[in-house]
């Protein structure tokens, strides 16, 4: 059975966990997006302490690789494939708007607030039916008021779906040979670079 470290920093809050076939050690910090890098290998060393396996036995990465905070992403995404050149493991990559689909049965419209607008997308479970994209305010609130919608809650728990959508995923085989950062917009930064070229 493999063994996964599963690493989202892709919102406020930063989970890690370790799965052991059955068997889950996890840990999730609460409201602490401004602190994800300097806590980040502390709270996996514990973990993999907890779980009593060393980087050495994890098989899979499992990452969180949005939507959601640029930063954030960039955080577990850089960990991980840090860790890979030494380890040279699989990787399955994880959905924050797919995350979203596992907390509701069925087809799924999964709504998440980006600021400047909002991403979008529709999952039935594990598979996309309409790709992430970016959608206005009215569109938003319209498609949030369909019984099927379920949009991000950043207080929210959403540790078990995640695990969900990386068992469903290592059950599958769906692997990854490289982390790619879902960013469904440019960041600010890149958006003010365009404005002063013009």
């Amino acid at each position: 059975m493999s063994k996964v470290l599963v690493i989202d920093t892709s919102s406020k809050n930063m989970y890690v966990m370790v799965l052991d076939g059955e068997k889950t050690t996890k840990k999730t910090l609460v409201d602490n997006q401004k602190q994800h890098s300097v806590l980040i290998n502390g709270v996996i060393d514990e973990v993999l302490q907890s779980a009593k396996v060393t980087l050495n036995d994890i098989d899979v990465f499992a990452v969180g690789i949005g939507v959601g905070s640029f930063t954030g992403i960039r955080v577990g995404v850089s960990v991980a494939k840090g860790f890979n050149l030494a380890c040279r493991k699989k990787y399955i990559q994880v959905n924050s708007l797919q995350t979203l689909a596992y907390t509701k049965k069925g087809l799924t419209n999964c709504i998440y607030d980006a600021g400047k607008g909002y991403y979008f997308a529709v999952y039935d479970g594990i598979k996309e039916v309409v790709a992430p994209t970016l959608i206005d305010d009215q569109r938003a609130k319209e498609l949030s008021e369909s019984e099927n919608a379920v949009c991000f809650d950043a207080d929210a728990d959403y540790g078990e779906a995640i695990e969900a959508q990386v068992r469903d995923k290592l059950a599958n085989g769906d692997f990854s040979a490289d982390l790619v950062p879902l960013y469904v917009r440019r960041c600010q930064a890149e958006e003010e670079l365009d404005k002063c070229r013009k």
